[in-house]
């Protein structure tokens, strides 16, 4: 009876342990130094000067792609091709506390732009539109080979000059 108890034991542990070994990945973009840009005819891509993404766990997490939606009024009028995506290595630091004080992970991505097709342009034309939305989807892991993922998403305005 006590060898029962006492592998029963060990099996709890370790399912326990198993369990606990890393939290999932988990960040949030923070801070957009513009919130829209304005777009003509011969636009080709859409650019966003700075993205500040905070880790909200204490493990390391790495965005390693992005992909993109244009829309309107909520309905998804283009959407980035599933096998072309923007293949990023961005390392966002755990956050850590020391003497109380918690340091937040943060990262800045700076300069980037993403594709402004002309199907989208020619939407907005037709229909007279006067902007959409970019919506931007950053995909990070874990950075402990544990497969875990975390998607997190923003929008973006795009404004058309033409009116």
């Amino acid at each position: 009876m006590k060898i029962k108890i006492a592998v029963f034991t060990l099996l709890v542990l370790f399912l326990a342990s198993c369990s606990t070994v890393t939290p999932s990945p988990d960040f949030s973009v923070i801070e957009l130094s513009n919130n829209a840009c304005v777009v003509c005819s011969t636009t080709s891509f859409v650019e966003i000067t700075k993205i500040t993404v905070q880790n909200n766990t204490s493990v390391e997490t790495m965005i390693y792609r992005s992909t993109y939606q244009y829309l309107k009024s909520g309905d998804i009028i283009y959407e980035s091709p599933t096998d072309t995506f923007m293949s990023m290595n961005i390392l966002i630091p755990a956050n850590t506390t020391v003497n109380g004080i918690t340091t937040r992970g943060t990262v800045y991505i700076e300069n980037t732009s993403f594709p402004f097709p002309s199907k989208v342009w020619d939407k907005m034309v037709d229909n007279d539109w006067d902007g959409v939305t970019l919506r931007i989807f950053l995909h990070g892991k874990d950075n402990y080979g544990y497969n875990k993922t975390f998607t997190t998403s923003f929008d973006f305005g795009v404004i058309t000059s033409v009116k």
